[in-house]
């Protein structure tokens, strides 16, 4: 996204100072000795300290500045949400639990997801495009909304099978009817919850409003199943009469929360494209920059050179920015699902920079670590090629429609399935590549086994989105 000159420095330092803790945090915790381990405990209190501070300053401001200052206002406010909704402090006091306990290995993993959604948060207060901000954390809200109604379904499924079976039993057991009333309890309580995060979404969507009085039917349904089910002699039948009430609301809802969600990707698909490939460049420069620096130092870290050696290690932090901003643009990519291929393709691509990662952090500089980093490059510059001849593809405004003939029509759709396809192309070749590099990871013992599988696990879903990524251009080349 397109930076401004921000008007909140103070409030920067201190996320930047939060960032700064944790980052001397996951770096004293990959050491996993018991002092690095003890530095890392006290560095994580630091930061979960600071963002308590942040959060409490990000909400105080936000009130502060709505008149004054609207937009600093709005942004303040979307970064406080961003950060409540994700469990920043939570996750942060369980990273102190695992270091405490010497889970060394999965307390990294957490700090580099916790450093990844500050790097998130900061991305937000400096954004330049408010609108595509509020929209994209809409669509974030509505997507988890999705989810948690999904949740919810399952559940209430669960819970009228149970119920159907008491209601075929001559003498229902009190105990299994109580029980199945808490139950529903419990779910009324999260449709409830869900009702009001729906509502705060953005008042003025029709959807939303449907969606949100669905979801109050939904809980009211939900609490005269309970009150069935809970009071003496109470009739099971009745309960799952409205226990299937409670499920159709839902799905109504589900379904006006889906329509929202596609008229906003709809609505956002051109702006997040450009700014996709904004990314895109963005990553081959840094690459490009890393690489130089790189063949400066190669021959003599190579030779064993100490000062070399010490070169190439700096260069693993800023290679893990890198992969920081690839796995925004994929979160990006996601949300708005413009692509079947490029969120995959980038992944795999990512995946060779957490190799490069390794390597850097070894030491290792040599001219295979160095044809590795042009690789990168290589596959960047394919992505940005296959991006900007999907971008030139797009259907073109509803008045312009209507001027294009059915077979230039066709070729646009040809012309998409064809910059498709060769993201699919490198995300093949990217994922033979990195199960290479996994079997030579493996048999060196460089990586923890906690880490060896985690990556197994990637490879494997990466290989079925091959699959189905195959299938879905497929059916869009025989136009089904």
């Amino acid at each position: 996204m397109k930076h401004r000159p921000t008007r909140l420095p103070a409030l920067l330092a201190a996320l930047l100072m939060v960032l700064s803790a944790a980052g001397v945090s996951a770096q004293a915790i990959h050491g996993e000795e018991g002092t690095e381990a003890d530095g890392a405990a006290i560095q994580n209190q630091r930061a979960l300290e600071h963002m308590r501070e942040l959060e409490d300053r990000m909400a105080t401001l936000s009130r502060l500045l709505k008149d004054t200052q609207p937009e600093d206002a709005e942004r303040l406010e979307l970064s406080f949400r961003r950060s409540r909704d994700s469990l920043v402090t939570e996750r942060m006091a369980e990273i102190g639990r695992l270091i405490g306990s010497l889970e060394l290995t999965e307390a990294t993993t957490n700090v580099e997801d916790v450093i990844r959604e500050l790097e998130a948060i900061k991305q937000m207060l400096l954004t330049q495009d408010l609108d595509l901000l509020r929209k994209l954390e809409q669509l974030r809200q509505i997507n988890a909304a999705i989810e948690a109604i999904e949740e919810i379904e399952a559940r209430e499924a669960e819970n009228q099978e149970q119920t159907d079976g008491l209601a075929e039993q001559a003498d229902p057991s009190a105990q299994a009817m109580q029980g199945l009333s808490a139950a529903e309890s419990r779910n009324e309580e999260a449709t409830e919850a869900l009702e009001g995060q729906v509502g705060e979404i953005d008042p003025n969507n029709e959807q939303l409003s449907a969606a949100q009085e669905a979801l109050e039917s939904a809980a009211g349904s939900m609490s005269e199943a309970a009150g069935e089910l809970g009071q003496p002699g109470g009739s099971p039948s009745g309960a799952s009469q409205s226990q299937g009430e409670a499920r159709e609301s839902l799905r109504e809802a589900r379904e006006n929360l889906e329509t929202a969600r596609d008229a906003l990707q709809e609505e956002v698909e051109r702006a997040v494209r450009e700014v996709v490939v904004e990314n895109l460049q963005a990553m081959l420069d840094q690459q490009v920059a890393i690489r130089e620096l790189l063949e400066s130092v190669s021959e003599r870290a190579d030779a064993g050179d100490a000062r070399a050696i010490v070169a190439v290690r700096g260069l693993a932090a800023e290679e893990e920015k890198i992969v920081i901003l690839a796995e925004e643009t994929i979160e990006l990519a996601e949300q708005t699902e413009f692509s079947v291929a490029l969120p995959p393709a980038l992944s795999a691509v990512r995946d060779r920079m957490l190799y490069l990662v390794d390597d850097y952090t070894a030491g290792l500089g040599g001219p295979s670590v160095v044809d590795a980093t042009v690789q990168v490059e290589d596959d960047l510059r394919a992505l940005i090629q296959a991006m900007e001849q999907s971008n030139a593809n797009q259907d073109p405004p509803e008045d312009q429609q209507q001027q294009q003939s059915g077979e230039q029509q066709q070729q646009r759709e040809m012309n998409q399935i064809l910059a498709e396809l060769r993201m699919l192309k490198l995300l093949q070749a990217a994922n033979n590549d990195n199960t290479a590099r996994l079997e030579e990871s493996r048999v060196r013992g460089n990586l923890p086994d906690s880490e060896v599988r985690r990556r197994e696990l990637g490879l494997r879903d990466r290989q079925e989105q091959i699959r189905d990524t195959t299938r879905e251009l497929g059916r869009r080349a025989s136009g089904g």
